[in-house]
């Protein structure tokens, strides 16, 4: 693995940058054909990815930021280099969220009918990212003797953490063998896609498509958590990222609540 796809001079792509601008194309894809389909305005598809396409990166780039700062403290024009990789999921669902609630609000549309359609496609442009992240090295996994192991090389994310943790030292050629388990998440997340879109087209209330991805993927990512590698931000015995999942997950059963409400309400 190698995180710059290729390089002029100066100039370079990187993985990263590349499958995350894939990510967002797949979602805007998805919701035109959607919106096509429903006889919605598409112009509306392109305005909503603009807007939470800007505010999703800065707030994963800022909660990136915010928890490891002391590496920006020597460099800090190096915030800006997104495209090198170093973006929290969970900040950049915050800030894309805020501006899907904002427009949703400007458009007067039903919020969560509207959740509906924007949640679709998030594992589909999230499963495509995990794999931008496979390749530039970060959000690696921890040491394993399994056989799906894989080593990075010199100077990588693995390698130096795997350095400072005194489990190799500067002159091991590759890393020890960790879980992929950016490939790991990015399976998960085709198969939540797959079911979110089978759910949308058959969903009977609104807000049954953003309930179950926020029972399911806060679930998975608790879990992947366990196989991280990578430096981790605690509170307590769970790291940041599973009290924020335990905290979706609570979101999850509101929302499921409020529709059997409506349910019995209408029953009546």
């Amino acid at each position: 693995m190698h995180p710059v796809l290729f390089k002029i001079g100066d100039f370079a792509i990187h993985w990263y940058g590349v499958f995350m601008a894939l990510a967002f194309a797949a979602a805007l894809i998805h919701w035109t054909i959607i919106a096509r389909r429903e006889g919605k305005d598409v112009n509306e598809c392109s305005d909503l990815m603009f807007w939470m396409m800007i505010s999703g990166i800065a707030g994963g780039r800022l909660a990136y930021v915010f928890a490891n700062w002391q590496e920006y403290l020597q460099e800090p024009w190096r915030i800006i280099k997104v495209y090198e990789g170093g973006l929290i999921y969970y900040g950049g669902f915050i800030g894309a969220t805020i501006a899907g609630i904002i427009f949703a609000v400007v458009k007067k549309k039903k919020i969560l009918d509207f959740a509906d359609f924007v949640v679709t496609p998030l594992p589909l442009g999230h499963a495509l990212g995990r794999i931008g992240c496979f390749l530039n090295g970060c959000c690696h996994g921890s040491a394993t003797s399994c056989i799906c192991g894989v080593r990075y090389p010199p100077h990588s994310f693995a390698w130096n953490r795997q350095i400072d943790l005194g489990l190799i030292d500067r002159f091991t050629p590759k890393t020890l063998p960790v879980h992929p388990v950016q490939l790991y998440e990015s399976f998960f997340n085709i198969i939540l896609y797959l079911l979110l879109i089978f759910i949308y087209k058959r969903r009977r209330a609104d807000g049954t498509v953003i309930m179950t991805y926020l029972l399911l993927y806060p679930t998975g990512r608790f879990l992947m958590e366990f196989f991280r590698g990578d430096e981790r931000q605690h509170i307590g015995i769970f790291t940041v990222a599973q009290l924020f999942s335990i905290t979706l997950f609570g979101i999850g059963i509101g929302i499921g609540v409020l529709i059997y409400a409506r349910g019995r309400k209408a029953t009546i």
